[in-house]
């Protein structure tokens, strides 16, 4: 079982069924009022579920109190049901595996812990031979949304989920450089879901987060430059 240290002394390891009630205590404080619309609430048994399954991150720390956890999912029906929404073929969906679930504890968060825990799942993927990852978010879960463009996932779809909710589907190729250039064709406001939708229709791809001087919040869609290799 991989164990790794990280800031504040926190330490990384996987879960067993024996921390899922922790796990869901830490989901339900980082849930407390926040609607569906923002994040899936999870029940104890469905975290139980992606623990059994083998790849839940938890941090803990020095007291060995569980304070953070998230999932990476590689099997379930879960997979399947993104992977048919960006109709990836067949060698694609055998590479394809999915960030499902984070929690950090309220007293924890703006710690680094979010980006800690998509590195670390990120390790998990490469160790399973999966190297296309998928996430899904709320566009109005800005923090998690940052996190997940900052470590190199573009926003490639989106659509309604978690019974009808708006979230963004984000992927990242782990074989991609993470200093890949795009261009702005088009800054959307980040509250207008359909205008998300028809850039995504356009053949752009969401890869940064930008704000005006009155705090409006804007996907910029673009598409990647090719550089042209020096002869």
């Amino acid at each position: 079982m991989r164990s790794v240290k990280i800031r504040n002394g926190i330490t990384l390891r996987l879960l067993d069924e024996s921390d899922a009630q922790a796990a869901f205590a830490v989901h339900s404080a980082a849930t407390t009022g926040l609607s569906g619309d923002i994040v899936r609430k999870d029940s104890l048994n469905f975290i139980r579920e992606q623990i059994n399954d083998g790849f839940v991150v938890g941090g803990f720390t020095e007291k060995k109190s569980l304070v953070a956890y998230a999932a990476l999912t590689a099997s379930n029906i879960a997979i399947h049901n993104i992977a048919d929404l960006l109709q990836l073929k067949l060698e694609i969906r055998k590479r394809f595996c999915l960030l499902d679930g984070v929690a950090v504890h309220p007293d924890w968060q703006l710690r680094g812990l979010h980006h800690a825990l998509i590195a670390e799942r990120l390790c998990y993927a490469r160790d399973l031979g999966k190297d296309i990852i998928g996430v899904t978010v709320s566009p109005r879960n800005l923090k998690s949304l940052k996190s997940l463009i900052d470590t190199g996932f573009l926003v490639v779809q989106a659509t309604f989920l978690y019974g009808g909710y708006e979230r963004l589907v984000l992927t990242r190729n782990l074989g991609n450089s993470l200093d890949t250039e795009y261009i702005c064709i088009k800054p959307v406001d980040i509250e207008r879901f359909d205008e998300i939708v028809e850039a995504i229709g356009s053949g752009f791809c969401g890869f940064e987060l930008s704000w005006d001087e009155q705090g409006k919040v804007f996907m910029n869609f673009g598409s990647r430059i090719y550089k042209t290799k020096p002869a």
